[in-house]
C-alpha cells in the first residue's frame, strides 16, 4: 500500500473520530446548558404582554423541558435495545455452546492436494 493511499485512509478515520468525539460533546454538553438555562431563568419576570398573552421565558423553559423529555425518551429507548441485543446475544452464544460443530481441522483432517 503506498504511502498516500495510507494517509488518506488514516485522514479518513481521523475526520470520523472527530465528528463522532464532536456529537459525543454535544450529548454531553447541551443537556448541561438547557439545564443551566431553565435554572437561570426559573425565577424570572412574567412578561404576558408578548404574542397571544404568553410569557416568552415561560414558553422557552417549556419547549426545553420537552427537548429535554424527548432527548430522555430516545435514550432510554436506546438503552433497552442495547441490553435486549446484549441479552439475545449472550443467550444465543450461550445456546450455540451446547453444540459440537465438526470441522476439518477439529477432526484433524489432513488434505492432500
Amino acid at each position: 500500500m503506498s504511502a498516500a493511499k495510507h494517509n488518506g485512509i488514516k485522514n479518513k478515520q481521523n475526520k470520523k473520530m472527530i465528528a463522532v468525539i464532536i456529537l459525543l460533546v454535544c450529548f454531553i454538553i447541551m443537556p448541561m446548558l438547557s439545564n443551566l438555562d431553565i435554572i437561570f431563568h426559573a425565577n424570572h419576570d412574567h412578561n404576558h404582554h408578548g404574542k397571544n398573552g404568553d410569557c416568552t421565558v415561560c414558553v422557552h423553559i417549556h419547549n426545553i423541558k420537552e427537548l429535554l423529555g424527548q432527548i430522555g425518551a430516545i435514550l432510554k429507548a436506546a438503552s433497552y435495545a442495547f441490553i435486549n441485543l446484549c441479552l439475545s446475544v449472550s443467550i444465543l452464544y450461550i445456546i450455540l455452546s451446547f453444540f459440537s460443530f465438526q470441522t476439518l481441522v477439529k477432526l484433524k483432517i489432513r488434505i492432500n492436494g
